[in-house]
């Protein structure tokens, strides 16, 4: 997080992602254009605003899939916006298979609980999603960590959490754009991230 005074003797190391994870994995071609979630889902994710705008975007050929265990609410939701047939729940899969339907994404979706101190929030997902070289949308405070580290390393963008309409307009450069590769190369800002870097940031503090 951003410290309005930063103490010359404090260093931070953030959390990252350990390459060796990503050795088997598989991806999936996807018929039509695929976002995917991966995580638990609780009443706090701005999941509404994304709903909302996937609602805009229904007549497209697009699919979403949620790895992991959702809110019944959301449930109800998309039910209720008859939007069952767009979206794929797979419940809760082992750490590998997760990371398959992660790097075979055309987009990943990270959402930002609504709490007090959202802006701070900053889990080790944001990490194995820049990994894997997908874009990424994320649905949180514009002035939050997450933001930042997307802005600055090139790996996706932000939209505040009642933004519909920002939200709706992302989704669809995503959606519309012509990839000559459905992969984009991770950038070299993102190997700050490799565990193995940040344990020789570590290293290199301890024998200052």
């Amino acid at each position: 997080s951003k410290y309005p005074q930063e103490d010359p003797k404090v260093s931070v190391i953030s959390n990252g992602y350990d390459p060796d994870d990503f050795k088997n994995i598989q991806i999936k071609k996807n018929k039509n254009f695929t976002i995917v979630y991966t995580g638990t889902m609780s009443e706090i994710y701005p999941m509404n605003t994304f709903m909302n705008a996937v609602e805009y975007l229904k007549e497209n050929d697009l699919n979403i899939t949620i790895v992991g265990n959702i809110h019944e609410s959301f449930v109800k939701l998309i039910q209720k916006k008859e939007l069952q047939d767009m979206f794929k729940f797979t419940g809760r899969l082992s750490h590998q298979e997760a990371l398959n339907h992660m790097f075979s994404a055309d987009l990943l979706l990270l959402l930002i609980p609504e709490t007090k101190n959202s802006n701070e929030i900053l889990t080790g997902k944001i990490f194995e999603y820049m990994a894997s070289g997908v874009p990424i949308i994320c649905i949180g405070p514009l002035d939050g960590d997450a933001a930042y580290i997307l802005d600055q390393t090139g790996a996706g963008k932000t939209c505040d959490f009642k933004d519909v309409a920002g939200c709706t307009k992302l989704i669809q450069s995503y959606l519309f754009e012509q990839r000559e590769e459905k992969h984009i190369s991770p950038l070299k800002m993102t190997e700050v991230f490799n565990r193995q870097n940040l344990t020789k940031s570590l290293f290199d503090i301890i024998n200052k």
